[in-house]
């Protein structure tokens, strides 16, 4: 009794982790592409980085964070790596470390229903940042030509 309740723990650990890291991972997508996107929305609104009020300072703040480009974007894909890790190689290993002594299975069928809801839950927040994910770069490529901007300028 006590090992499935090791493994229940041991997953839903993992399971908090896969979230907390995907989540982080959309928001350094969306903080990596703002350089390039923000002007082209803002300049849809019609408001220009020398325009007035809070919506033209915030327009003059992606400048700011055009240099941090390919750190928010190294950030981002680290996150979806630990996602994908916690949530499709991390059952196993625990399995392999002795959780359990039943198998701890993708999407963890084998679980209480809490855990196997909430590895479903991650899987959808997955997907979504990996998309928002392959948005932004598409976007930054097409925009650019590049994704990743000269680490040292020259």
């Amino acid at each position: 009794m006590k090992d499935k309740k090791d493994n229940a723990n041991a997953l839903r650990s993992g399971s908090i982790i896969s979230s907390v890291s995907s989540g982080f991972s959309s928001l350094f997508a969306i903080l990596g592409g703002v350089c390039c996107w923000g002007p082209l929305f803002f300049s849809i609104l019609g408001v220009g980085a020398s325009g007035g009020g809070a919506l033209g300072a915030t327009a003059s703040f992606f400048g700011f964070i055009a240099p941090y480009r390919n750190y928010f974007l190294l950030l981002n894909i680290i996150g979806l790596v630990m996602s994908f890790y916690f949530i499709y190689l991390y059952p196993y290993y625990a399995r392999a470390k002795g959780f359990g002594k039943e198998p701890a299975a993708i999407g963890c069928e084998t679980c209480d229903p809490a855990v196997s809801r909430s590895f479903i839950l991650n899987k959808i927040i997955f997907f979504i940042s990996l998309l928002i994910t392959i948005g932004i770069f598409l976007y930054l490529y097409i925009d650019t030509g590049q994704i990743f901007t000269s680490w040292f300028p020259i």
